[in-house]
């Protein structure tokens, strides 16, 4: 599994940006940025904030695997960061991407 996560591009998304003190945001945007060299995003998935920012570049940068399935994405974090909440509201802001509605956030297995 280490090996698939190695070849797949990463995105990190700093999620509750409208609760966040913006200078501290900043501050890891730039950290993962320049020392992780990640791409990533500050948004508000609850106020839809900067989302369509982060759907323009997922459209855009990231090429799928498989053409006819189109992008697939695993999004993790700690508890109360907003992972079900960026999944809904993914699924909202492009209601017209094919089998969109056929799933929404579910909880994978959960570590003892």
């Amino acid at each position: 599994m280490s090996s698939s996560l190695r070849i797949n591009k990463r995105v990190v998304v700093y999620n509750k940006a409208d609760l966040a003190n913006p200078k501290m945001t900043q501050k890891y945007l730039k950290y993962t940025r320049e020392v992780e060299k990640y791409d990533c995003f500050e948004m508000s998935a609850k106020k839809h904030i900067h989302v369509d920012k982060f759907i323009s570049h997922i459209k855009h940068k990231v090429n799928p695997r498989f053409s006819t399935i189109g992008n697939w994405m695993m999004i993790g974090g700690n508890p109360n960061v907003g992972k079900s909440t960026i999944i809904n509201t993914l699924r909202v802001k492009e209601d017209n991407i094919e089998h969109n509605r056929k799933s929404g956030a579910r909880v994978g297995a959960v570590p003892c």
